[in-house]
């Protein structure tokens, strides 16, 4: 016991020597808090109270933000979900970190009660009723999975089921969705919590040698902000990105039959997919403005009109740094190439194989926006057709006429723009 004693009390003096060395970003963090928390009392409390059942558009769109959190965290940089400091890997033997490990799985369950409690209270008000229990055991069970999910996917590599977890979390996922209408769907969703939660807790192995590798980062990168050590701190980002970079040790036939198709994969998966992640939140942002009565009470947002064009600037905003962001990773494998590097394959060939990716991409956002927007399937098939023909005019463009593009810049953002209102229709 006097080992977990010491544990605890290290990390709250690391904490405070954080706090002393940004006590100015603290003070900020918490102005903006206590102006929110304001905000949040004043103008939407009363809104809680007037609840009488659970609120479907705020439960959606919770689970959209829960469901996109936990996509951008299986297929994106999958980091560990249990934080252990890698002085207490090196000294305690196996037995006492395996009762480690179920005492932080019990300190993030408790995290998200937490959470689960707030995300109810949003969705079903001040009403502490049968409702609020069912909708908040939806919501536990979607955080609790998603913590045992990301951790098995990070210790891949030494358990059999490698796509197991990622299955679990995608059915638990539909399951919950469909459980505010279907309740009895709740009792599968908890059988899938139970199962993961003893696999992980008995059968998981754990990549000790990476886990160790990534604890030692983490405890640099905290070090650097105790002291406030800007310099180490770019350079650990800059280490991480490195670090980072996609490898493949398969002789696979795409990379032989088109490898600017793979090359293309590469790219966005590496560099390209922060942007279209951000032109994802732009977008969920100008939905909720649009479809919450709570933003309805803020001066602009009131009036309908207002609304409608920020939804529309949001699929302008999504669709336009997607393609920007498909052009940057073509122009750095045109830019290679006019420095030397040898690509066996001519300019036109090189656009059309990597213009697969983004077109595949595109067509899934569409695709999801069809059925979050309730657009009609015609208007959404002349969007497309339109943004596809736009990419493959700014793809060409831009490699064989640049300058033209920039003066045109203007004038296809604004087509995208208007184009962008078939969506809504």
């Amino acid at each position: 016991m006097t080992i977990y004693k010491y544990l605890i009390i290290n990390r709250i003096r690391e904490y405070i020597r954080l706090i002393k060395n940004m006590y100015i970003q603290v003070f900020g963090l918490l102005f903006f808090i206590a102006i929110f928390t304001y905000g949040v009392i004043k103008w939407y409390f009363p809104l809680l109270l007037s609840y009488n059942g659970v609120n479907t558009k705020v439960f959606y769109s919770c689970f959209g933000i829960l469901i996109f959190l936990g996509i951008y965290e299986c297929f994106g940089e999958i980091k560990p979900k249990i934080i252990i400091k890698p002085m207490t890997l090196f000294l305690l033997d196996s037995t006492r970190i395996k009762k480690i490990l179920i005492l932080k799985y019990f300190y993030y369950a408790f995290k998200d009660i937490v959470c689960s409690f707030v995300l109810t209270i949003l969705t079903c008000g001040l009403n502490f009723d049968r409702i609020f229990a069912e909708i908040f055991l939806l919501y536990f069970a979607c955080l609790l999975i998603k913590l045992f999910a990301i951790w098995n996917i990070y210790n891949e590599k030494l358990n059999r089921k490698k796509n197991f977890s990622r299955s679990v979390l995608f059915i638990s996922y539909i399951l919950c969705v469909l459980s505010i209408d279907y309740k009895p769907l709740i009792w599968i969703v908890y059988v899938l919590l139970g199962y993961l939660t003893v696999y992980t807790s008995t059968n998981l192995k754990i990549d000790y040698f990476k886990y160790n590798n990534d604890m030692i980062y983490m405890e640099k990168i905290l070090f650097a902000q105790n002291n406030n050590n800007t310099i180490l701190l770019s350079q650990y980002a800059k280490e991480k990105i490195a670090m980072n970079s996609f490898t493949s040790n398969k002789n696979l036939d795409l990379l032989k039959k088109a490898p600017l198709i793979w090359k293309a994969f590469i790219s966005i998966s590496r560099n390209g997919k922060n942007g279209i992640f951000f032109g994802g939140f732009l977008f969920i942002l100008m939905f909720l403005f649009y479809n919450f009565e709570f933003f309805w009470q803020f001066p602009i947002l009131e009036y309908e009109q207002t609304r409608y064009i920020l939804l529309v600037a949001g699929v302008f905003f999504l669709y336009q740094i997607s393609v920007q962001t498909f052009v940057q990773q073509l122009n750095d494998i045109i830019e290679k190439q006019i420095n030397g590097l040898f690509i066996p394959i001519e300019l036109k060939k090189i656009i059309l194989q990597f213009i697969i990716i983004p077109l595949f991409i595109l067509s899934v956002v569409t695709f999801l926006l069809f059925f979050l927007l309730h657009s009609q399937i015609l208007y959404t098939l002349v969007f497309y057709i339109i943004l596809s023909v736009y990419m493959f005019i700014t793809f060409f463009m831009n490699v064989f006429n640049r300058k033209l593009l920039q003066k045109l810049y203007m004038i296809f953002s604004i087509l995208m723009f208007l184009i962008s209102n078939l969506l809504l229709i």
